[in-house]
């Protein structure tokens, strides 16, 4: 775990993140290879990247307010928001189930809408 989320307890990290230390290591071990690594020399961590996009989702503030709080760029912010996002998006069919049918139903009632707006 990186030294940012090491100088708080679980319920400050569940405050900042809305997540548990455990669940934020489980997170970042579910889609650690979906994340992109440099070769650079100072290349960060997974814990890094996850934290920061973990950060911006549950703040809802600019990428740069959150880039400052972990004392990086926002184009690093948001390359790493990016990639954590995509990283979720590869294996949220192992968490997430719809019912059947539930996207024709969702098209039906927004083609209603647009219908009758128009």
């Amino acid at each position: 775990m990186i030294p940012y989320v090491n100088c708080y307890d679980d319920m400050e990290l569940v405050r900042r993140f809305r997540f548990s230390r455990v669940s934020i290591s489980k997170i970042t071990e579910l889609i650690a290879n979906y994340l992109n690594f440099t070769e650079r020399s100072y290349p960060a961590s997974p814990h890094l990247l996850v934290c920061m996009a973990l950060l911006f989702f549950a703040s809802g503030t600019f990428q740069i307010i959150c880039a400052n709080g972990i004392n990086i760029s926002q184009a690093s912010a948001s390359r790493y928001i990016r990639d954590v996002s995509l990283g979720l998006q590869a294996i949220y069919h192992q968490f997430v189930s719809l019912p059947a049918g539930f996207k024709r139903v969702v098209k039906n009632k927004f083609m209603r809408l647009l219908t009758f707006q128009a």
